[in-house]
């Protein structure tokens, strides 16, 4: 894994973690573009302390403009979102922007710009998560600078490499692997042909 956090002065923060994917990026995609997928991936697959709990979204492959709803569990309360894909680009990308609500004790008003990167490689692909995000002052403002940088720094790019590890089992787990042939039943093969 790799990750980096970097505070924005102008639009909050952005990170980004990246991981190996023994599925090819084809199957990694086809899991981005079902947005129902996200609900067993970033949700009953992702053991952490934030994930999903509930989403609306249509059936079939996501494109740019398709537009969605979820919500998510943190110990901090329950997030409430809408969120509308911005980028569907089969086997490389797949982006989307999300406004949502914090329903707890310290309210907050949150927007995330989610970016899915696919790169092919021998044996598979790497997936590239980016996040950009802004929240209301009354989160992170209020929050010890030390709490910030841990939470920025430790626990969102944690959150995030668990996420996108959920996301490569299930792509792995799509995957049909073929047994080798041997080399008398190529011969065989190619004899007869």
């Amino acid at each position: 894994m790799s990750a980096q956090v970097m505070p924005n002065r102008t639009e909050g923060h952005e990170g980004a973690v990246s991981i190996p994917c023994r599925a090819p990026s084809v199957e990694v995609y086809r899991l981005l573009a079902d947005i129902r997928s996200h609900l067993e991936w970033g949700g009953g697959q992702s053991p952490t302390s934030q994930w999903l709990v509930s989403l609306d979204a249509p059936e079939g492959p996501a494109e740019a403009g398709t537009r969605f709803q979820s919500v998510g569990h943190t110990p901090q309360g329950t997030w409430h979102d809408r969120s509308t894909v911005l980028s569907a680009i089969p086997h490389e990308l797949f982006e989307f922007r999300t406004e949502g609500i914090l329903a707890a004790n310290r309210p907050a008003v949150g927007e995330w710009w989610h970016r899915y990167e696919i790169h092919p490689r021998p044996g598979g692909c790497v997936i590239r998560y980016r996040c950009r995000w802004q929240l209301s002052p009354t989160q992170l403002d209020h929050a010890h600078r030390l709490h910030r940088a841990v939470f920025s720094q430790l626990v969102l790019p944690g959150i995030w490499e668990r996420g996108l590890r959920s996301l490569a089992k299930m792509a792995e787990g799509q995957v049909v692997t073929l047994p080798a042939l041997s080399n008398e039943a190529v011969a065989s093969v190619s004899a007869r042909g």
